[in-house]
């Protein structure tokens, strides 16, 4: 990891930006204290959806088992829940 000063990665933008694009990673500091590291995009594959198990249409026709007898509150459940951090 090549590590460089504020001003000098300020002045020498061009230069930091090929190391990254070669694969380094760059520590910016600020009076001796790191503050930031530049690195390069990691490249993701595209396709990040997969297809589903089920047909969506069979997922309709499922009944579901779980029935509520009572009416929620779902804002004072999340009120309650907040207040217990």
């Amino acid at each position: 990891m090549k590590k460089a000063p504020l001003s000098e990665f300020k002045a020498k933008l061009s230069k930091f930006i090929r190391l990254v694009k070669s694969g380094e990673l760059v520590e910016i500091q600020e009076r001796g204290v790191p503050v930031a590291i530049l690195s390069s995009i990691q490249k993701q594959p595209l396709s990040l959806i997969t297809p589903p198990r089920v047909d969506p249409k069979k997922l309709s026709k499922m009944k579901s088992s779980i029935s509520v007898n009572r009416e929620i509150d779902v804002v004072k459940i999340l009120r309650e829940d907040r207040n217990k951090r």
